[in-house]
């Protein structure tokens, strides 16, 4: 496997299109065993973790999904723009940090660091994968994810990446507008560190103002993992669309600190291999609440939850 990490300030500087194309052109080597495995959480970190879980309920609905803005050649991934339907799920009011990650893995494989509040970083979607189905260990839920066959089991009530119509549902919050209050690069500014204010680095989660269903940093700081293999979007299903069963590069969404505001928008996808790793790139956690579980208990469902809940929605 290949980890590039004196290329990241270099690339940050070059054209978002070259950037990309560094990361499709990455080692496709699957990753080893799990080296962590010796690791056990304590308690008092785990009272930590369970106590510092910030999820929001998302409700069901429906949206128009993709744009047809063509300012960046990049938007033509995100047609046509058609009708999507999505059920409720939960999903984190911020992006994974390094300090929740360390405590629930043992490590903190983050270059940018400096504030442990700052998201996780030099994350693949693999090691995402891991730290969900670790931390639905910690819970009492079924972990969602088979590591070795690289697939997520949706029925299952563990924590996940969220699919990428989740995602950009989430992010518009019931608008079709691209950030808070419009789609000039001021406003952006009030929602997002990008390139133009980012000074080159990650920025502690939440220091800027939420979107309207509460969500922090769905714009710019890092780059997000979704669930989701890439598709055109004419191959994909317009309800709870989930991407192929197979494919060679997952789905990033909501644009990065090195990036310019074209790809800090709520409809633009960008691609990487699964085992790709560099600063500008993280995740947040999402989560079926009425899924399969818990772990010791396969076909019943979890009375409550062992973190909070933001929104209107009552518990299962």
């Amino acid at each position: 496997m290949i980890r590039i990490v004196s290329m990241v300030v270099y690339l940050s500087a070059i054209s978002p299109t070259l950037f990309f194309l560094s990361v499709l052109a990455a080692s496709t080597a699957w990753p080893a065993a799990d080296t962590t495995s010796g690791y056990k959480i304590s308690s008092q970190d785990s009272a930590w973790v369970m106590a510092n879980l910030s999820m929001v309920r998302i409700p069901s609905g429906s949206f128009l999904m993709g744009t047809e803005d063509d300012c960046d050649k990049w938007f033509s991934l995100s047609r046509p723009v058609r009708q999507v339907y999505v059920d409720s799920f939960d999903i984190g009011a911020y992006e994974v940090t390094q300090v929740m990650f360390s405590k629930v893995m043992g490590y903190n494989p983050s270059l940018m660091k400096g504030n442990e509040r700052r998201p996780v970083d030099q994350v693949s979607w693999f090691d995402a994968a891991m730290f969900c189905n670790r931390l639905s260990e910690l819970a009492g839920y079924l972990p969602a994810y088979d590591i070795h066959n690289r697939s997520c089991i949706f029925d299952r009530n563990g924590f996940r990446l969220p699919t990428e119509a989740e995602w950009e549902y989430a992010c518009r919050a019931g608008t079709r507008q691209r950030c808070l209050s419009g789609a000039d690069v001021e406003d952006l500014s009030e929602v997002s560190w990008y390139r133009l204010n980012s000074e080159g680095t990650t920025h502690p989660v939440g220091l800027k103002k939420p979107n309207a269903w509460g969500l922090y940093d769905m714009y710019g700081n890092v780059w997000e993992w979704c669930n989701d293999w890439m598709e055109n979007y004419k191959q994909l299903k317009k309800r709870n669309p989930r991407g192929p069963t197979l494919g060679r590069s997952r789905i990033l969404r909501g644009g990065g600190w090195q990036y310019d505001a074209e790809g800090c928008h709520a409809a633009y996808r960008q691609r990487a291999r699964p085992d790709y790793k560099i600063s500008a790139v993280g995740f947040r956690l999402a989560r079926n609440p009425g899924g399969l579980g818990p772990l010791a208990e396969r076909k019943k469902r979890v009375p409550g939850y062992p973190y909070s809940i933001q929104g209107k929605s009552s518990r299962n």
